[in-house]
């Protein structure tokens, strides 16, 4: 095995090289009120044409409020279908460039 991997290391190390990622980096602009997942301090990153999924979800008594892709507001962007409670799923498809998605929620009034 060792034999095979000294020959194959070099085309290995080339192989992965030849992969561009971008990265995409998702927040939850209110403290309270739902998530979206993935996120982190740190971005996701993604190979260039694939996809990414995000799934943002409420919390009881509160709404997903507002969605901003890239700089657009969600209610903009055809991938968008409303603001609802409960679980919605965003998906950025053919990744080629850097992104960014944010997410607001609000509470319902009373």
């Amino acid at each position: 095995m060792e034999n095979l991997l000294q020959i194959l290391g070099p085309f290995l190390l080339t192989l992965a090289s030849e992969f561009t990622y971008f990265n995409i980096s998702a927040t939850t602009v209110s403290a309270t009120g739902g998530t979206i997942s993935p996120s982190g301090a740190t971005a996701i990153q993604v190979a260039e044409g694939e996809d990414s999924i995000f799934t943002l979800e409420s919390e009881v008594d509160y709404y997903l409020s507002g969605v901003t892709v890239s700089g657009i507001d969600g209610n903009q962007v055809s991938a968008v279908t409303g603001l609802i409670s409960g679980t919605s799923v965003y998906t950025f498809t053919d990744v080629l460039e850097n992104k960014t998605i944010g997410v607001g929620y609000s509470p319902y009034e009373s």
